[in-house]
């Protein structure tokens, strides 16, 4: 299980790709590595960018230094406003990264995995920021952020999982006016979950409706919320979990959670405040609460 290096500032792509001789772009680390290994990619002043590209199962893309959006410290890809997709192999773990300004318009994803035979899928994201994304599609069609493939004829998948932990996730909008699904998950498979826990979630005023944070096409799933504070300023509220089509809602179960401006339809919501959980300043993107905070101390250990 190989290490490799990567540093937007000082690497090189002829380098080994070591931590005394990084290598300068993702796409090259990515080249490289094999099933299992490890991607870490230094906090720098400079963003990363990448291609599209496909990964090897079992890949871990981290940094060494926890995001700091208001010191503005992290290692943070760039998409530049582009739809470029990552697609799975296997399972995949990101830490402490940031992913800002991804736009995709039909029916892409950054995150696609396909369905795979006989494998357990685990999509895990800890200590990470996605800042701003546009999803969707312009015809009756679905977008995410993270996605998945429709049904394969002769190919069984056993169960797709996604996690979000101590996470922040921050205006992920409709890329159409028209109430087109978008969302941050979409996942259609035979069995499903996507648990988001200790973390936050905050769109703002501007932009065009999310149609729900998850979405799904399938038959088993279920969307948990735990510890986390979720609100929207829009006047179209998200649902905390969506099916696809008609504006449904999925089997949704968030406990000690914060809420505000979140569409809770046929949700199962158990010691949690609908609230104004009182941030330090969202626009300047520092989610810090304030001391009055009804949220402070209102969650439990995990």
């Amino acid at each position: 299980m190989a290490v490799k290096y990567v540093n937007s500032v000082t690497g090189l792509d002829v380098n080994a790709g070591t931590a005394i001789a990084p290598y300068k772009t993702v796409d090259k680390a990515i080249s490289v590595v094999a099933a299992n290994d490890t991607i870490i990619l230094v906090a720098t002043a400079t963003d990363y960018s990448t291609s599209v590209k496909t990964l090897p199962a079992g890949l871990t893309i981290k940094s060494e230094t926890i995001p700091n959006m208001v010191k503005q410290v992290y290692a943070r890809i760039n998409f530049a406003a582009s739809a470029i997709t990552w697609t799975l192999q296997g399972n995949i773990t990101f830490e402490n990264l940031v992913f800002y300004n991804w736009s995709g318009t039909t029916d892409s994803s950054f995150i696609y995995h396909g369905r795979i035979a006989g494998i357990d899928q685990i999509m895990q994201f800890t200590n990470c920021v996605i800042d701003t994304v546009l999803t969707g599609s312009s015809t009756a069609g679905r977008g995410a952020f993270i996605g998945g493939g429709g049904s394969v004829t002769g190919i069984t998948q056993n169960s797709v999982t996604t996690n979000f932990d101590r996470c922040l996730i921050t205006n992920i909008k409709n890329y159409y006016a028209s109430a087109i699904p978008a969302f941050l998950v979409f996942t259609p498979s035979n069995a499903w979950s996507v648990n988001i826990r200790e973390s936050t979630f905050y769109n703002d005023a501007t932009g065009y409706k999310l149609w729900g944070i998850v979405g799904f096409y399938g038959t088993v799933g279920v969307v948990t919320y735990r510890n986390t504070i979720l609100k929207s300023d829009h006047a179209n509220q998200p649902l905390l979990g969506s099916g696809y089509g008609a504006n449904s809602p999925a089997p949704t179960i968030a406990s000690y959670c914060c809420l505000d401006g979140i569409d809770q339809r046929s949700a199962t919501i158990t010691n949690s405040i609908n609230a104004d959980p009182l941030f330090l300043d969202k626009s300047a993107k520092d989610f810090r609460l304030r001391a009055t905070s009804p949220a402070i101390d209102t969650g439990i250990l995990i």
